[in-house]
This record gives C-alpha cells, sequence and structure tokens, in this order.
C-alpha cells in the first residue's frame, strides 16, 4: 500500500547507503526494514544484521 510521503521517515544510515555513490551509481537493489506505527509514521531503515 502507498503511503503519503510526509508519513515515511527514512533513517539516515539508509540515505547515506543510498547516495554513497553518488546520483550517477545507486544500488540495484537494498534490502530494508520497514515499521507502520499506529499513528500512520513509516520508518525504513537498513535491517540489523
Amino acid at each position: 500500500a502507498d503511503a503519503p510521503k510526509k508519513d515515511v521517515w527514512i533513517d539516515y544510515r539508509l540515505n547515506e547507503f543510498l547516495w554513497s555513490r553518488g546520483i550517477e551509481n545507486p544500488p540495484s537493489k537494498v534490502r530494508v526494514k520497514a515499521i507502520r506505527f499506529e499513528d500512520g509514521l513509516i520508518e525504513v531503515s537498513l535491517p540489523d544484521e
């Protein structure tokens, strides 16, 4: 299901990983962990390994 952009929070570590190779060469696949809270906020981060 789609969520409004304002209701999705991207963790700074995930953001740094996505931009680590620059705008010209982003990663083709990224495994993420998404948590939806009761208030509708969705937190997206790198999975704990």
